[in-house]
């Protein structure tokens, strides 16, 4: 999966995209939106192992439409690709302050920047 053209992604990649290599080239904007409750304690960290390839520039949570209490939302985060290079992105839900406790969920992306 890549976009060679324009500097921004026009669709967020999710969960599904993260069976297959995402091709980008350097400088490019892109999201990664995945769903989240944070009412229930869990939250999603964002693992780099190269951020001089990929880095984070933001992260936001936007609640369900119906403003029902309890139902969750989305996480959306906003990265840049940097320098020309591989990079893994893994996200991992779970709770902060549960330390000896393995995620509920986990989601890993490769990522090929050129």
């Amino acid at each position: 999966m890549s976009k060679e053209d324009g500097s921004v992604i026009s669709r967020p990649f999710s969960a599904v995209d993260s069976t297959r290599e995402i091709v980008l080239a350097p400088n490019h904007t892109f999201e990664i939106v995945l769903p989240s409750n944070p009412t229930t304690g869990y939250d999603w960290t964002l693992e780099v192992d190269h951020p001089e390839v990929v880095r984070k520039i933001s992260q936001q949570f936007d609640a369900d439409s119906s403003g029902r209490v309890g139902v969750g939302g989305n996480t959306t985060w906003v990265l840049r690709t940097m320098n020309s290079g591989n990079a893994i992105l893994k996200f991992s839900y779970n709770r902060s302050w549960e330390k000896d406790t393995p995620p509920t969920r986990v989601v890993i992306f490769t990522m090929s920047v050129r």
